[in-house]
């Protein structure tokens, strides 16, 4: 379908995110995660080793271990503690063809009426507070360990 397709962009990004927990929950509880992205300036020192894969790379990145966090009050006393890990998101692009005739995937359904614009940022950069983003693939991370 886009062998004959100038020029093919695959645009990708990577954040770290860091989710912290309350850890003093009773069992049977909900713990709820809040999520912070972190912004990584040397993301590709995180790289531990890639591989090809029929459609692509397989990527292994390192990541903090879990680790618990106090909060002391101010006679040093332990007032709080939170379970933190971190996990790794990712947001992929495809563009094909040119200007007049651009191609950007994911799509939205064909009945549709939003088309893509590149002055619309929603379109072009991607945002790691949400999944599901039109335009925008959410790329599956698998946390080992």
């Amino acid at each position: 379908m886009f062998e004959n397709q100038d020029p093919l962009v695959i645009e990708s990004h990577l954040r770290m995110v860091e989710m912290r927990s309350p850890a003093n929950l009773g069992p049977g509880m909900v713990t709820l995660w809040r999520l912070f992205p972190l912004d990584i300036p040397r993301t590709r020192e995180s790289i531990l080793y890639s591989e090809p894969t029929d459609n692509g790379y397989l990527f292994y990145l390192e990541a903090p271990g879990v680790h618990m966090e106090e909060q002391k009050g101010l006679f040093g006393n332990v007032v709080s503690r939170e379970i933190v890990k971190y996990s790794w998101s990712a947001r992929v692009q495809i563009r094909i063809g040119k200007k007049d005739d651009l191609m950007v995937f994911p799509a939205p359904l064909p009945d549709s009426s939003l088309t893509y614009d590149k002055n619309n940022e929603e379109h072009t950069k991607p945002d790691f507070s949400e999944t599901d983003r039109v335009f925008w693939f959410d790329e599956k991370v698998v946390q080992r360990g």
